[in-house]
C-alpha cells in the first residue's frame, strides 16, 4: 500500500472509531469499551505522529491499520448487540406506540447522560429554522410558507428532527425529539409551543445539550406559535427584509390559517 494510500485509510478507521464512540459513549452496556476504544485509537494516532516527527520508519503502517480496524469493528458489533437487546427493542416499541411515560423509564436505564427535570415545564417549545440553507447561502422562508409549514405540524404532529420514524426491529438508536423548556432556550424567532400537561412523566433532560427529549414517535398538535418581537442578529442587519417586516408578515399569513400566536417581548 503507497503512503498515501496508508494515509486515507489511516484516517478513514480513526474517524470510523470516532464516529462509533459517539454512540456506544451514551449506551450504558457499551459506554466503557467505547472509552477504552477511543482512548486505544488515540494512542495509536499519538504513536504514528511522533514516529514521523522522529523520521522513524514508514506510519501508519499495517499493524496501525490493523489495530484500528479491529476498535472499529468491536465497537460497531457491540453497539448493534445493544441495540438489539430487550431494553432497546422495548424502547423503540413503546416510543411507536406513543407510550411515552414508558419510554423515558426505559431510556433511563439504558442512556447515560439523561435524568428526570427537577422541575418540568408548564409548556414546551420547539423552534423553527427561518433561515435554510441553499445554493447561495442562507435564505428566508417565505412567511406563508412557513406559516403552511406550522398548519401542518398542527394536524401531523412534531416527530424527530431527522424525520425518520421510530423503528421497531431495526437496530438503530431511538432518537428522540428534542424540545425547548423555553422560548428563549429555543435560539429561534418562531417556536411552536404545546402544553406540558400530560408529558410531566414522559420528559426527560439531556446533560450533554440541556434540551428536553422526549422518546415519542410525535407530538400531536394543536400548537399555538410563538414570534419574538425583535430579533438582534446581524444577519437580519444585513437582510434586504428586516425582521419586523418578516414578522408582520408571518402574524399576518398565520391569522389568514387560523393559527394562534402569541409575541415574546
Amino acid at each position: 500500500m503507497s503512503s498515501a494510500a496508508a494515509d486515507e485509510t489511516f484516517t478513514e478507521l480513526l474517524s470510523a472509531v470516532i464516529e462509533r464512540h459517539t454512540v456506544a459513549s451514551r449506551l450504558r452496556p457499551t459506554a466503557r469499551l467505547a472509552e477504552e476504544a477511543l482512548t486505544a485509537a488515540l494512542r495509536i494516532g499519538d504513536g504514528v505522529r511522533r514516529a514521523r516527527r522522529a523520521g522513524a520508519g514508514a506510519r501508519p503502517d499495517e499493524d496501525d491499520l490493523r489495530a484500528l480496524a479491529s476498535l472499529a469493528t468491536d465497537l460497531e458489533r457491540a453497539t448493534d448487540a445493544a441495540l438489539r437487546a430487550g431494553p432497546a427493542l422495548e424502547l423503540r416499541r413503546a416510543s411507536a406506540a406513543g407510550r411515552g411515560a414508558e419510554a423515558s423509564r426505559i431510556a433511563l436505564s439504558l442512556f447515560l447522560g439523561l435524568e428526570r427535570p427537577l422541575v418540568p415545564p408548564e409548556r414546551i417549545f420547539v423552534g423553527l429554522t427561518v433561515r435554510r440553507r441553499a445554493r447561495s447561502g442562507e435564505t428566508l422562508v417565505h412567511p406563508g410558507a412557513l406559516a403552511d409549514e406550522i398548519a401542518r405540524y398542527g394536524r401531523e404532529g412534531v416527530g424527530p428532527e431527522s424525520g425518520v420514524a421510530a423503528g421497531v426491529e431495526e437496530p438503530l438508536l431511538p432518537e428522540p425529539i428534542a424540545v425547548s423548556p423555553s422560548f428563549a432556550a429555543c435560539g429561534s424567532e418562531v417556536a411552536l409551543a404545546h402544553s406540558a400537561s400530560g408529558l410531566e412523566d414522559a420528559l426527560l433532560e439531556d446533560d450533554a445539550s440541556g434540551d428536553l427529549v422526549l422518546f415519542v414517535e410525535r407530538i400531536a398538535g394543536p400548537f399555538s406559535v410563538t414570534v419574538a418581537q425583535q430579533a438582534d442578529d446581524e444577519w437580519w442587519a444585513a437582510s434586504a427584509v428586516s425582521y419586523g417586516e418578516y414578522r408582520d408578515q408571518l402574524i399576518a399569513a398565520l391569522a389568514e390559517r387560523g393559527v394562534g400566536f402569541e409575541i415574546a417581548s
